[in-house]
């Protein structure tokens, strides 16, 4: 199954983006799932009020509408169990919309930002990232000038 980005506006939920099923290491699959919802916040700077929905959010609410868009995308979709946790979007000023993929400082810091919907291609960020981490060099076919950070004041 590839992952998933179905757009749709409904007054509750609004594109739904799903990764494929992976195998964690507890054995279990997982299938990543997420939309945009009347319960997201927007945050500007204030880490105190990011920190406070990661520890209070009430992510457990969207679970019915989400499972119930799902089941309309995927029908025969057999669901053992759902477990919710919260998340967070960032947007980059990447002049493509690209996520940031880049070596910070020469000690070998290393920078990887998605773009708005990063848990549908986390893996493909994470393939790039990781393959710049221990090569120095981005993938073949990938080109740093399309990931590289932007920084402002």
């Amino acid at each position: 199954m590839p992952s998933l980005l179905y757009e749709m506006h409904t007054p509750l939920i609004e594109g739904i983006y799903a990764t494929q099923p992976i195998k964690y290491p507890d054995g279990n699959y997982y299938l990543k799932l997420g939309a945009n919802t009347p319960n997201d916040m927007c945050f500007t700077s204030e880490l105190v009020d990011i920190k406070n929905r990661f520890a209070n959010g009430d992510s457990d609410a969207n679970i019915p509408i989400l499972k119930e868009h799902l089941l309309k995308i995927i029908p025969d979709l057999k669901i053992k169990n759902i477990l919710s946790k919260r998340c967070i979007l960032t947007r980059t000023k990447h002049p493509l919309e690209n996520p940031y993929i880049g070596i910070l400082k020469k000690d070998r810091s290393f920078l990887a930002v998605g773009n708005g919907w990063s848990g549908g291609n986390s893996d493909g960020v994470g393939f790039i990232a990781a393959t710049l981490a221990m090569n120095g060099i981005f993938p073949k076919s990938f080109f740093e000038k399309d990931f590289t950070p932007i920084y402002s004041n």
